[in-house]
Formats: structure tokens, C-alpha cells, sequence
């Protein structure tokens, strides 16, 4: 089974190096916007310029897409998405990562979550969608998680919800994972993609 990954350390970490994971593009994602116009980007159907890629990629230029990069999307068999925020962020039509914007953009809480994910699911073979973890002092993450998992299900997309396989010991803080647990994640996220 090839593997692409859109999205932050909390899937890219579990998956690195798993058999058949594919080698994706530089930066990480956390919205469905941002994941809609990292895969358009990869195949050739969007351009970033340098003057956005610090608040896409975090790098002062725009990667290059090689032949190889479009492959590995191209012909996976399942493309894991995590969807973990709220919130969108754009600067002149672009879809800017949070954490890399630094003040600059326009931030807007997602309404359209539902049409994002049909996009998703229509871009690519076979889509699952990772959630964020969940954990008790954060109501809102919840109620976006559960969005995201009701959405999911009447698209007939399989969400992976990590919160199930951690506590709060096994956090470094309220978004990453201790070392020790990443390679716990990865086990079962893969076993959930089988």
C-alpha cells in the first residue's frame, strides 16, 4: 500500500519511514483548505510564489515539484489528511498555516467543512482523515473534532482519532506527542489504514 501524508507533525512523525509511505513536499498543513491547495500545488494545478511560501512551506522559497513528488501522489492508494483546526488564515488568496503566519493574513473560522472534505474525497483515490486530540480543557478542539467526524461520516470518509490511543501522559504539551509515543501512534494509524 503506497501511502502521501498532508499535515502536521501528529501524522507526518507516526508515518515517516512506515513501508510505503511516499516522500511528501516540505511544510505542514492543518486545515482542509490548506490540504486542497497543497495537493492542487503538487500536481501542477496551483502556483505558490516566494513572496507566501515562509507562511506555506515555512522556507524562503516555494519548493520545486519534481516529476517523483507528483507520482508519489498520484499513485497512492490512500492519502492521510489531518484536519485539526478551525481555523483558516488567508493573504490574498492563498491558505496560509497558522503557525507560520505570524500576525499576517486574514484568520476566519471554517463554514465550509462540509465542502472541503466532498473536495477532498473527490481529489484523491482514497482519503482518510486524521483528527486532532482531543484532551478535557479544550472544548473547542472537541466540538471542531466532532465536526469533523460527523462530516466525515455522511461522506463515508474513515476518521482516525488518536485521542483514543493516549493519555495525558503520553503528551508534551496540548498539540505534540512525547517521543516515546509517536512510533505507538504510527502502529495504529497504519493498522487502521489496512
Amino acid at each position: 500500500m503506497k501511502i502521501y501524508v498532508v499535515g502536521s507533525c501528529r501524522v507526518h512523525g507516526p508515518l515517516r519511514g512506515r513501508p510505503g509511505c511516499q516522500r511528501p513536499i516540505v511544510g505542514y498543513t492543518h486545515t482542509a483548505k490548506e490540504a486542497i491547495q497543497r495537493i492542487r500545488f503538487v500536481r501542477g494545478e496551483f502556483s505558490i510564489p516566494n513572496a507566501v511560501a515562509p507562511f506555506v512551506f515555512a522556507r524562503q522559497q516555494t519548493p520545486v515539484v519534481t516529476a517523483a513528488h507528483r507520482k508519489s501522489l498520484d499513485s497512492a492508494d490512500v492519502v492521510v489528511v489531518e484536519v485539526c483546526s478551525a481555523k483558516d488564515v488567508f493573504l490574498d488568496g492563498y491558505s496560509l498555516n497558522l503557525n507560520y503566519a505570524n500576525g499576517v493574513g486574514e484568520i476566519v473560522e471554517v463554514d465550509d467543512l462540509d465542502l472541503d472534505l466532498a473536495k477532498l474525497k473527490e481529489m484523491v483515490r482514497r482519503l482518510v482523515v486524521v483528527q486532532h486530540v482531543e484532551l478535557p480543557d479544550i472544548p473547542d478542539r472537541s466540538r471542531f473534532a466532532a465536526r469533523v467526524r460527523d462530516t466525515c461520516e455522511w461522506l463515508g470518509v474513515p476518521v482516525f482519532n488518536p485521542t483514543k490511543h493516549v493519555t495525558l501522559d503520553d503528551m508534551l504539551d496540548a498539540n505534540h506527542y512525547k517521543p516515546a509515543v509517536v512510533k505507538r501512534i504510527g502502529d495504529r494509524l497504519m493498522g487502521f489504514l489496512q
